[in-house]
């Protein structure tokens, strides 16, 4: 009856799907979710729901609809990364390894973020390491993630494999290990400011504040114009008790002619 006054249309399609589950219309349900997802691939909540409502229960069901989409949707990073979450064996391997390629190739910053949920599990947590381990070794000796070293990758490839493997690392407080990896990755790219602020943090992780802060300010220094960084900087600083030198930092990015902690303390 008022359907047309709502503006919001997507919100409610997506009120109208969970609704739709719940009274177990299930072939209205699928048909909305199927439309939402048309209009944004990338949803997670959408996939989930398109699961319940084809009552896709084995992994065998599931992964079918996710093959389905990526076929779809070729571009779409979500069909590919949901499956890992129940994959388990032999197609778990596969996929998993496919996946992080494709990342490493691309130089995708938060690839470890998007991965660490798998790291609850021991099984993905161990071939994780394994996969990246492997990719490590055959980059160095014949510049490709396959042994037999075709195809060729590009040495970014390299940096991503040194980055992601370092967060690995200190993931499970192999802090040592953690710093060899990232100071080769500065020795291969010593221009990429990710590579400081993951050494800044690895200290902090190894209860050493006072090394972060030499770290996260080598970084606020290779881009001044970016905010994150700066308050990423100050922030360390402040763990460190280095209030003045924080209050400094705070007050590049503060208004001119005014206290920085008075601006701040305005926002």
């Amino acid at each position: 009856l008022y359907e047309q006054a709502i503006c919001d249309k997507i919100t409610f399609k997506e009120t109208k799907g969970r609704y739709l589950l719940q009274l177990g219309r299930l072939k209205e349900a699928e048909s909305l979710y199927v439309e939402l997802l048309k209009r944004n691939p990338e949803n997670h909540e959408y996939y989930k729901q398109l699961e319940v409502a084809r009552e896709a229960n084995t992994s065998e069901e599931k992964l079918a609809i996710y093959v389905e989409y990526q076929e779809k949707f070729p571009r779409a990073q979500a069909p590919k990364r949901l499956p890992l979450n129940f994959l388990t064996g032999a197609e778990l391997e596969t996929r998993l390894s496919t996946y992080i390629r494709a990342a490493l190739r691309k130089g995708v910053p938060p690839l470890f973020v998007d991965l660490r949920p798998l790291y609850l599990v021991p099984e993905k947590f161990q071939l994780i390491e394994t996969l990246l381990t492997s990719f490590l070794d055959n980059q160095l000796k014949v510049s490709s993630f396959e042994s037999s070293g075709s195809p060729q990758e590009s040495p970014t490839s390299l940096l991503w494999t040194y980055y992601f493997l370092s967060q690995h690392y200190d993931y499970k407080s192999d802090y040592q290990g953690a710093l060899d990896l990232v100071n080769t990755a500065i020795e291969h790219t010593p221009t990429l400011i990710e590579l400081f602020t993951l050494k800044g943090k690895i200290y902090k992780h190894a209860g050493d504040p006072e090394e972060a802060v030499k770290w996260l300010d080598e970084a606020q220094s290779m881009d001044t114009a970016d905010r994150y960084i700066n308050c990423k900087a100050a922030k360390y600083m402040l763990r460190a008790n280095k209030v003045a030198e924080a209050e400094a930092m705070c007050g590049k990015f503060t208004r001119e002619g005014v206290p920085a902690m008075d601006n701040l303390n305005e926002m």
